[in-house]
């Protein structure tokens, strides 16, 4: 029996950047016990989410993709039908192009670029930019093309570490990376 094509993905990639055996185990033994989140593992995520879901403030008016993690093919056909209503934003978008998968944290039109392009912004829950995030951006701007987007900047939105609670006006700090 012919085995299932494996299609590559953003986490894939980045798992692969990281550790080979990792990029096997996520392929071939996805249920292994080295892959198992710990509980610090599962605190970050946690701690991501919620920043992912104050980030989408910053970029207003967007519709969120909600579909469960492992539908990529209906997380693909509901950002197309989202892009086609023109919407300012869409946070949670997915791509596929060339047996690849990429997921946007958020993708906004591009006031500058007549309303045709976009900026892909990738959220992270850190108070700067780092070497690592730059292949994350990298990743998503080459699927989002191949995939026939016209993508204008990619940007890395992280915490600011000069706010200040109770004033959160100034939480989120976006850097371009697009010339990097």
């Amino acid at each position: 029996m012919p085995s299932k094509p494996v299609r590559l993905s953003k986490s894939r990639y980045l798992s692969g950047l990281q550790c080979h055996k990792q990029l096997w185990w996520r392929v071939h033994e996805p249920d292994a016990p080295e892959l198992a989140l710990t509980p610090g593992q599962e605190n970050l995520f946690a701690q991501g989410k919620e920043v992912g879901e104050r980030a989408r403030g910053q970029v207003p008016g967007g519709e969120l993709i909600d579909l469960p993690f492992y539908e990529y093919d209906n997380k693909v056909a509901a950002t197309r039908e989202a892009l086609n209503r023109g919407l300012p934003a869409i946070y949670e978008a997915w791509f596929l192009a060339e047996d690849t998968y990429a997921g946007v944290d958020i993708l906004a039109r591009d006031p500058g670029g007549g309303g045709r392009g976009h900026v892909v912004i990738e959220v992270k829950a850190s108070n700067s930019r780092k070497p690592e995030h730059l292949p994350d951006a990298a990743v998503q701007v080459y699927v989002l093309r191949r995939a026939g987007l016209q993508v204008e900047r990619a940007e890395v939105m992280h915490l600011n570490p000069e706010c200040r609670y109770p004033d959160l006006s100034n939480l989120f700090v976006r850097d371009d990376v697009t010339p990097l």
